[in-house]
Formats: structure tokens, sequence, C-alpha cells
């Protein structure tokens, strides 16, 4: 019966905690599809570890300044700027500086953008890597 139930939890239940230890953890995205595993390569668990996922494990499953400073998918866009974090001060259970246009940290084909606006007010010129 215990291994039944185990069958009907929602994909990625087991890593909601690790959502909640991000800021925005819950509303990333990657090509406009939901992804709750941010840590994998697929958007469900059991996929493997993508780039930001090893990095978020190496920083003890938390969000730290160095892990915040970090481009884990070399984009050009910190994990900061990418969580919506993008002066680093996101404290557990407080709201993000930006809660719009969040994309992956784990992905470099998802990018922030300014669509529908937001994003443009917290991007400073040390948040892109330009070279």
């Amino acid at each position: 019966m215990g291994l039944l139930a185990l069958c009907f939890l929602p994909s990625g239940a087991g890593h909601s905690r690790y959502q909640e230890r991000i800021p925005n953890g819950r509303q990333v995205q990657r090509s406009g599809v939901y992804w709750p595993a941010v840590g994998h390569k697929s958007s469900s668990i059991g996929s493997g570890e993508n780039e930001f996922g090893y990095a978020f494990k190496r920083a003890g499953y938390s969000w730290t300044v160095a892990l915040c400073e970090a481009d884990s998918d070399g984009d050009g866009y910190s994990n900061g700027m990418e969580l919506g974090d993008p002066n680093c001060t996101w404290i557990f259970g407080q709201a993000p500086a930006r809660s719009v246009n969040i994309s992956h940290p784990g992905f470099a084909d998802s990018l922030p953008s300014d669509e529908g606006g937001g994003f443009a007010a917290s991007t400073s010129s040390s948040s892109r890597c330009d070279g």
C-alpha cells in the first residue's frame, strides 16, 4: 500500500522543500514550461542533476551569496538574476525582489526577459557578464 501511495504523489513532490529554499523556486520555467525539479535535467525528479542542481548541493541546499552570484548555466546571467534576487539579499520566507520573468538557472537557453515588465528595473551592469 505504501508503494502504491508513492506512485500517486505529484511529480516533484519530494523536492518541494528545495523549491522553498531558493527565491521563486515554485515559479521556474524553461521555454514556457513549469519546471518543478529546478536542480534536475528534466522537469521531473529522477533525471539527474543539472549544473544548478550540483551547485545547490555544494551550497548545502541553501541560498548563499556565492550561489546567487554564480552563473551555473553559463548564460551570462547570475543565478540570482534568473531567480529574481539580483542583489543576492533574499532570505528564506521573504518575498524576492522580483517575481516576474523568472528563468531557469540550470539551462543556458532559459534567459530572463523584459516581457511583461519588471525585469529592467532590477538589472544592473554587474548582473550580466559580457566578458
